[in-house]
């Protein structure tokens, strides 16, 4: 006998399962679609005008541990808020915040590849959902499958919309089977460096060289601003280069969309192939790093570009040894 506190169909959070994919899943459990469903839930509430996943509506986030019999805890752990001095020193749910994928809504829309998925993980799972670390930009490949993640469809090349579709793994704009997408071989030290950063996030501290990070945040800043350079900047494509040449990888420029030059917009292959450049110069920090920025004219004040407050394991080496420059020919 239902006690009309719980869903008919109040299914739990998935491993790592990111907010939304939990309400798509509760809404297709009920035979409706996600919109209505929330709709008449939620009347009040707006939730798939905004990334819901980082702009929660506390009202929403609540009605769905109480419904579900979820403890309020593990409902709040599929929101991206909860990586809040893990991951990043600040959230900002109405702005752009380091680490998280952005999707360029307008209205119900997804204009950019927010939502990154395993077509192995979603044929593999026995109700497939989505994972919240395919939000986050160091997560390029599956590390389970070794395979570069997907960021469209690769039928129609839409942005993944779940909550449109009328299945959870079905395109919403052309019902392509996303389990059935092809996946490319990821480069292992792109993969080597991804997992690297999933255990600093799990135990909440790392190691890079000679460099202890009691706090992952500093760890993961380091890293930022590294992939940054790399990245971005008129001279980056000598760097990118010079690594290449010089311990492998792959020096293609990535290609970013337009208004926008963070790594966060970037699509998963042009993730996947910056983060392999930096495992190489990651190595042994900071010396291959530095000797690199030295051979491609990448300077002190190209090296601190856009850097508003590094952690010491960057600053402090950054500033010792690529104060000094030549005129670049």
């Amino acid at each position: 006998m239902l006690s009309g506190t719980l869903f008919p169909y109040h299914p739990k959070p998935r491993p790592d399962e990111l907010l939304s994919s939990w309400i798509v899943r509760t809404a297709l459990g009920h035979g409706q679609r996600p919109h209505g469903f929330c709709s008449a839930v939620w009347p009040s509430t707006n939730v798939w005008t905004r990334d819901v996943d980082s702009l929660v509506p506390p009202v929403l986030l609540a009605g769905m541990a109480r419904r579900t019999a979820t403890p309020l805890e593990r409902a709040e752990q599929t929101t991206l808020a909860s990586l809040e001095g893990e991951l990043f020193e600040f959230h900002f749910p109405n702005g752009r915040t380091k680490w998280i994928l952005r999707g360029g809504i307008y209205h119900r829309l997804r204009r950019n590849p927010w939502l990154q998925y395993c077509p192995h993980c979603l044929a593999e799972d026995e109700e497939p959902y989505y994972r919240r670390s395919w939000r986050l930009a160091f997560v390029a490949t599956c590390s389970k499958h070794s395979v570069v993640l997907n960021d469209r469809c690769p039928m129609c090349e839409s942005p993944l919309m779940p909550y449109r579709a009328k299945e959870i793994h079905l395109c919403h704009a052309c019902q392509f089977d996303l389990r059935n997408a092809p996946a490319e071989p990821a480069y292992f030290p792109a993969l080597a460096i991804q997992r690297q950063c999933e255990a600093t996030l799990g135990f909440g501290w790392g190691k890079q060289g000679e460099f202890w990070f009691l706090r992952s945040i500093l760890f993961f800043d380091l890293l930022h601003q590294v992939l940054r350079v790399i990245s971005t900047g008129p001279r980056s494509g000598r760097l990118r280069e010079f690594i290449a040449s010089r311990w492998g990888g792959n020096a293609t420029p990535p290609t970013f969309p337009a208004g926008s030059r963070e790594f966060e917009a970037l699509g998963s292959e042009d993730r996947h192939r910056t983060l392999g450049l930096a495992f190489h110069v990651l190595d042994g920090w900071p010396w291959k790093f530095v000797g690199a920025c030295a051979e491609a004219g990448v300077w002190h004040s190209w090296a601190m570009r856009d850097c508003r407050k590094a952690p010491y394991a960057y600053e402090e080496p950054i500033s010792r040894f690529l104060r000094h420059s030549l005129p670049a020919s």
